[in-house]
């Protein structure tokens, strides 16, 4: 079990700008394929574009 006592917990807050804007320009219904960056993974790029989501209240 891990010690939960002497966990570190931060916050980080990434920059969504880019993810919002690009949501804004889609409509309902388009289908849209990335390119991913070097480094990045689908997962991280889906929780970025969901997280943008949510904060434009999409």
């Amino acid at each position: 079990m891990p010690k939960f006592a002497q966990a570190e917990i931060t916050t980080v807050t990434e920059d969504l700008s880019g993810y919002k804007a690009f949501l804004k320009r889609l409509a309902v219904g388009q289908v849209v394929t990335l390119p991913l960056e070097s480094g990045e993974t689908s997962r991280r790029v889906m929780r970025a574009l969901n997280a943008a989501a949510a904060e434009s209240n999409m």
